[in-house]
């Protein structure tokens, strides 16, 4: 039996969220665990989650590593307009090992940032990391980058300064009508769900 696939989680009231894994077994104790420590990356799921306490952990389907990208944003797709769908990410992206890395989008920026809030890496797996990235070049800092990473940081301000030079580094730096489009559409939509979550909560 496969253990990729993808997922829902019904966490009471009609509230949901739906994602994929190369793991699923493990991604569910995962999911478990940080929403019951209160740091799930997620702030719709942890608030629905402390509310009502449920947690119901379906496997929709099981597919191939390869596949289950593709079969994520489908579920995304069907489930975008839904009241009670608690994903704030609409583009499906990595977040297991063995995935193929997709094109890194402002939305895929956004979603990154968003699920890694609260989370705190030991010490150990900090010097890891700074390991591992010594010798490779940062992807350039474009303008849809900055956008994206500014828009992840919800609730801070930005310096003066700091936003003159956010603007000074976006001349010369276009984006195109249907990047402009996905980045509205995307931030939309996080903001209703945002605040439906809120005011239901």
């Amino acid at each position: 039996m496969l253990k990729s696939g993808v997922y829902r989680i019904d966490l009471g009231n009609g509230w949901f969220y739906v994602g994929s894994a190369c793991n699923l077994k493990r991604r569910e104790a995962e999911h478990r665990s940080d929403m019951r420590r209160g740091v799930h990356g997620n702030r719709i799921v942890q608030r629905v989650f402390n509310k009502y306490g449920a947690f119901g952990f379906t496997v929709l389907g099981r597919y191939p590593v390869d596949e289950i990208i593709e079969r994520e944003q489908a579920l995304l797709n069907q489930y975008c307009h839904h009241p009670k769908f608690a994903n704030i990410a609409l583009v499906a992206g990595p977040s297991m090992a063995g995935r193929k890395m997709p094109p890194r989008t402002p939305e895929w920026c956004a979603a990154q940032s968003a699920a890694m809030t609260g989370r705190k890496a030991s010490d150990e797996t900090r010097a890891k990391m700074s390991a591992s990235g010594l010798g490779r070049k940062k992807p350039p800092r474009t303008s849809e980058w900055r956008f994206a990473q500014s828009a992840s940081k919800t609730g801070k301000k930005a310096s003066d300064k700091t936003r003159a030079k956010m603007s000074a580094a976006r001349m010369g730096h276009p984006v195109s009508d249907s990047t402009r489009a996905k980045m509205r559409a995307s931030m939309a939509a996080y903001w209703a769900r945002r605040r439906l979550a809120e005011s239901a909560l």
